[in-house]
């Protein structure tokens, strides 16, 4: 199977074969764009839905004027987005009473989206949306409000909430924690 790859206005074409990741794909079209950050118009989600000629954008995160620090935190919320997988969602979004630091997570990330979530029923509807993941990656760094940002520094010094901690709790949790993180990280970098 073929994948047209649009990045930068020019394509080139990737043979996906069977033992094919999203993974594997990403890294050659960040090759592509000479080890850049980008983002692309597929996920780790949609993977499996792409077929024989479809064709795929790839936009480059570009790296003028940013901070050593904002280019790190760049690449890490793509990475923890990538990482974040549907399954691992629903997964997390099924307790009934999670842990403790599973709703800090969530609620986290709801302040970085700017969603309202003041329960654990919101925080579960906001994880089981079928657009989550890619409401993650569309959420632009830098856009955390001032108050939310305030609320977040707090969790980002709990050690409860560090990503290896979570992962005994739920893959899915590490991975919003390191999404948070990051996007945090990248705000307070620009202030």
């Amino acid at each position: 199977m073929m994948l047209h790859v649009e990045l930068m206005g020019a394509e080139s074409v990737y043979e996906v074969t069977a033992d094919a990741t999203f993974a594997t794909f990403e890294a050659h079209v960040r090759e592509l764009a000479n080890g850049a950050a980008v983002k692309l118009s597929v996920d780790e989600a949609s993977w499996d839905g792409v077929s024989d000629g479809d064709r795929v954008t790839a936009e480059v995160i570009p790296a003028e004027d940013k901070t050593e620090a904002q280019l790190a935190a760049l690449v890490a919320c793509e990475e923890a987005r990538r990482n974040i997988n549907q399954r691992e969602l629903l997964e997390l979004s099924c307790f009934a009473m999670p842990p403790e630091a599973a709703i800090k997570v969530a609620s986290m990330v709801a302040l970085v989206l700017g969603v309202q979530a003041k329960s654990w029923a919101d925080m579960r509807k906001m994880l089981k949306d079928r657009a989550f993941i890619t409401r993650l990656g569309d959420c632009p760094p830098g856009s955390i409000k001032p108050a939310a940002l305030r609320k977040l520094r707090a969790p980002l010094e709990d050690p409860a909430l560090e990503p290896a901690q979570l992962e005994r709790v739920s893959r899915a949790a590490s991975g919003l924690a390191m999404w948070a993180r990051a996007m945090t990280e990248y705000q307070l970098a620009s202030a």
